[in-house]
């Protein structure tokens, strides 16, 4: 069940809790809203200019999608489903290919 949306193109010269509140009345119109995720620079702590939201529903967040291309401030959101984060690679896999690398020389 897809209910997890990537948001794009946000404005990153908004506060984090500026932008969720955006994010939030904008995409609340078409379900119940699980979370709100902004990602920002670790460093900065500024917004990096793209974030999720995820909806209870999948009918919900298939509505929201109409929002792409909506602007905030300015900017016309990039709005699609998240993809699925590849998993990470098994422990130890660099290792055995700089070994199979070194075996070739």
């Amino acid at each position: 069940m897809k209910t997890k949306l990537y948001v794009g193109n946000l404005p990153c010269h908004l506060r984090i809790d500026h932008l969720r509140s955006n994010l939030f009345q904008m995409f609340s119109k078409y379900g119940k809203i699980e979370k709100i995720y902004v990602i920002r620079d670790k460093q900065r702590k500024t917004p990096k200019g793209f974030g999720f939201v995820t909806f209870e529903s999948e009918k919900a967040a298939k509505q929201a999608l109409e929002l792409d291309g909506t602007p905030m401030k300015g900017r016309p959101l990039r709005v699609s489903f998240a993809k699925e984060k590849e998993k990470d690679l098994e422990p130890g896999f660099f290792e055995k290919l700089l070994k199979l690398l070194r075996l070739r020389r």
